[in-house]
C-alpha cells in the first residue's frame, strides 16, 4: 500500500472517519436535543 494511491485514502476515510464523524454528529446532536429540551421545559 502506497501513501500516494488516493483509493487507499478515500476507503481509509470511508471505513475510518466518516462512522466517527456520524457518531459525534449524533451524540452532539441528540446532547443538544436534550439540552435545549431542557432549558424549554426550564423556561416554559
Amino acid at each position: 500500500m502506497t501513501s500516494s494511491d488516493p483509493g487507499s485514502a478515500e476507503s481509509f476515510l470511508l471505513q475510518r472517519v466518516q462512522p466517527a464523524m456520524t457518531g459525534l454528529i449524533d451524540g452532539s446532536l441528540s446532547t443538544l436535543a436534550g439540552v435545549s429540551a431542557a432549558l424549554g421545559a426550564a423556561a416554559g
